[in-house]
């Protein structure tokens, strides 16, 4: 008799079509929410907690979406998982570009959140142009550990940026595809950073603005319940 229950590695279209969904509705409001936060309430413990928070609802999400399709092949849910860390990450950018600009009171940034979301709209959709301005961004850097520190610049914020790609990637990975065990660790793990007490990063910004003539024309998923899915 030919079960009707799903094969552990059979592939539900089902579950490419809820992935896809979950990823662009949780990828905006992650950016807006984490590059604002960070804007208004700057520390290292926020930008810490908000990394890994974001890997958690991530992972997590997949790892429901999965559980509901019955989609347990774990190398593909790696990989996806991956694809929108990446995305994540993209995203970030597009809306980070705008929102420092109007930090450093460039000529022309966008006044207020709708013009900042469409500026973020029409860089995410001009890689070349976002690209630009990141660079420019992390030649010079905008941000300092404290109000008389050295601003953070070149190496040492690709190394940021990294680290944060890195929180996140890996905290949804385990949530999608690691076990009940890692799972408890990672909660543990973020709630205890809430309670650190790392400096506040400063917001000793360049007194030079960003030169867009070139460049750019400014730049709740609830999470279920998660089970072994082995």
């Amino acid at each position: 008799m030919q079960s009707e229950i799903n094969q552990p590695n059979q592939l539900d279209p089902k579950f490419f079509i809820w992935y896809i969904l979950f990823v662009l509705v949780l990828l905006p409001i992650q950016a807006i929410v984490f590059v604002h936060l960070r804007l208004w309430m700057s520390s290292i413990v926020i930008d810490l907690t908000i990394t890994t928070l974001y890997g958690i609802m991530l992972g997590g999400g997949i790892d429901f979406i999965a559980k509901k399709t019955n989609m347990k092949n774990k190398l593909l849910l790696v990989l996806l998982v991956l694809v929108a860390a990446v995305l994540w990450k993209y995203t970030q950018f597009a809306v980070y570009v705008p929102a420092i600009h109007v930090e450093l009171e460039v000529a022309g940034a966008a006044q207020n959140f709708g013009e900042q979301l469409s500026d973020a709209v029409y860089l995410f959709f001009r890689p070349w142009l976002l690209f630009i301005d990141v660079s420019y961004i992390n030649e010079h850097g905008v941000w300092a550990l404290s109000e008389n520190g050295d601003i953070i610049n070149g190496t040492m914020l690709t190394l940021i940026w990294f680290s944060e790609f890195a929180i996140t990637t890996g905290a949804a990975i385990i949530m999608a595809a690691g076990s009940d065990k890692m799972k408890k660790v990672i909660w543990q793990r973020s709630g205890d950073e809430g309670t650190s007490d790392e400096p506040a990063i400063g917001t000793n910004l360049p007194n030079e603005a960003i030169d867009k003539s070139d460049t750019s024309p400014m730049d709740d998923i609830e999470v279920s319940e998660n089970n072994d899915i082995g």
